[in-house]
């Protein structure tokens, strides 16, 4: 009999470090290039959206839509999770866990802030805050990954 610890990791139940393309990151960027364009005080940055399912966008636009006019919903890219090929080789996807909200006009976005910075969504909770450029984070000593964590 082999050990357990001779056989390849692959054989042990671990898996094996390949590298998988992921869309997300530059589905954000894009978002984010789209928004330099764009008047900052327009823009409300959401988070924890994954409970809203895939249909995040429309519910979004249907509660955001009570401060004013929504011109665009971006949300993150839906992730992949990939399953043990043994158990069918399906993967799982994820809903979009954040997003952001353009509005028309300024006054809309604060509106939106205003009325806090928990807000439920179809019965779920949803972070909401200011969106804040690159260049307003670096400014305070903020860090671009640790906004809003």
């Amino acid at each position: 009999r082999t050990s357990v610890a001779a056989l390849p990791a692959t054989c042990r139940g671990r898996r094996q470090n390949r590298k998988r393309t992921r869309h997300c990151p530059l589905l954000v960027a894009t978002h984010l290039n789209q928004l330099d364009d764009l008047d900052p005080r327009r823009v409300v940055s959401v988070r924890r959206l994954a409970r809203l399912g895939f249909d995040a966008e429309s519910l979004l636009k249907k509660h955001f839509q009570a401060f004013g006019t929504v011109e665009q919903v971006l949300l993150s890219g839906s992730k992949e999770k990939h399953v043990d090929p043994n158990s069918g080789g399906q993967s799982r996807m994820r809903p979009s866990g954040f997003g952001f909200i353009v509005f028309s006009e300024s006054s809309s976005a604060d509106l939106a802030v205003s009325y806090g910075e928990v807000q439920t969504v179809s019965g779920c909770h949803i972070g909401v805050h200011r969106f804040r450029t690159r260049e307003e984070m670096e400014a305070s000593g903020e860090k671009p990954d640790d906004v809003n964590a």
